[in-house]
């Protein structure tokens, strides 16, 4: 893999190889494992999860926010939507 994309990632995984930063053998088996789990039913399943979240995000949050006129804090909203 081209080191000026990848080189700065092989300090975040504590030295350990990993799939953004190795090739070969290594690389195709994680690779090959974690494929199932982007399937297109699962990518289908997941957009529908998170439209649900998004859709109760706006009912109970945004509307109050919206509904107070006050400010709030995206970044912080979207953490609390997605986790």
């Amino acid at each position: 893999k081209p080191k000026q994309m990848y080189g700065a990632m092989e300090g975040t995984f504590d030295g350990y190889a990993n799939m953004f930063t190795s090739n070969g053998q290594f690389w195709h088996s994680r690779r090959k494992g974690m494929s199932p789990a982007f399937a297109s039913k699962h990518i289908k399943r997941m957009n529908l999860v998170a439209t649900q979240k998004v859709d109760q995000w706006i009912e109970t949050k945004l509307s109050s926010f919206i509904k107070n006129d006050q400010a709030f804090d995206v970044a912080k909203e979207m953490i609390n939507v997605v986790f």
